[in-house]
């Protein structure tokens, strides 16, 4: 696969799960819980992995990282609080346990292609 295969498999997947994404500038994407109040955060990380790369013949690898966080809720939340909550943290690790399914390595030469 390639880095913008992963990228739209990663960002179908967020929608499959019924996240909201997009991308940014630089290519990447951003999956995020849409909601008010969050009570979980997405994190995807694209790192290089250098061990794979090739700088003379110009292949560049690297993969994706998923994660998800729960944030804290302080005092006595109400009933209807508490059941957005775990309906976003379910939301949130079903996204990661489909991704971490999947294969998110890619190792490209200089014009994209897979090598």
């Amino acid at each position: 696969m390639t880095r913008n295969e992963i990228v739209q498999a990663i960002m179908a997947k967020a929608t499959e799960t019924g996240l909201k994404s997009s991308t940014d500038p630089k290519g990447g994407c951003w999956i995020e819980i849409d909601s008010e109040t969050r009570y979980a955060t997405i994190t995807v990380f694209e790192t290089l992995d250098f061990n794979r790369c090739d700088i003379e013949k110009q292949i560049k690898a690297g993969h994706f990282e998923i994660s998800a966080a729960v944030s804290r809720m302080g005092g006595s939340p109400d009933v209807d609080e508490l059941l957005t909550a775990a309906d976003q943290i379910r939301c949130a690790a079903e996204f990661v346990k489909a991704c971490s399914k999947m294969e998110l390595s890619y190792r490209v030469d200089a014009d994209g292609y897979p090598t």
